[in-house]
C-alpha cells in the first residue's frame, strides 16, 4: 500500500495500475474475493486506459485466476481466453507457457 502511495504521488499511472493488481493477489491468496475483485478492476481499468496489450493480457489472467477460485469456471474461461489471445498476438511465448501452467494448477 505503500508503493501505491508513492505511485500515485508521482502520477505513475502504470505503476498504480500494477500495484493495484499486486494487491488484487494478496486479497486473492486470502480468500478476500470481493476485494480482490475491486482492486483488479481498478487495475484492468488504468491498465485499458494505458493501452498496453500485455499490461491487459495480464489484466485479464487475474481475473480469470480469480473467477475460477470463485468457481464461476465458464467466466474464468472467458478471461483466461481474453489473455491467451493478447499473449498469442504479442508473440509472448514464454508468458503463454506460463499461464498455461498456472491455469493447469
Amino acid at each position: 500500500r505503500q508503493c501505491l502511495a508513492v505511485k500515485q504521488e508521482l502520477g505513475d499511472r502504470a505503476g498504480m495500475a500494477s500495484s493495484w493488481g499486486q494487491l488484487g493477489d494478496i486479497e486473492r491468496n486470502r480468500g478476500n474475493w470481493d476485494a480482490a475483485e475491486s482492486l483488479y478492476r481498478q487495475s484492468l481499468q488504468l491498465r485499458t486506459e494505458l493501452g498496453g496489450l500485455y499490461l491487459i493480457a495480464e489484466g485479464n489472467f487475474d481475473f480469470a485466476l480469480l473467477e475460477k477460485q470463485r468457481g464461476n469456471l465458464i467466466l474464468a474461461q472467458q478471461y483466461y481466453n481474453k489473455a491467451k489471445t493478447i499473449y498469442q498476438q504479442l508473440g509472448a511465448i514464454k508468458d503463454l507457457e506460463r499461464i498455461e501452467k498456472e491455469w493447469q494448477n
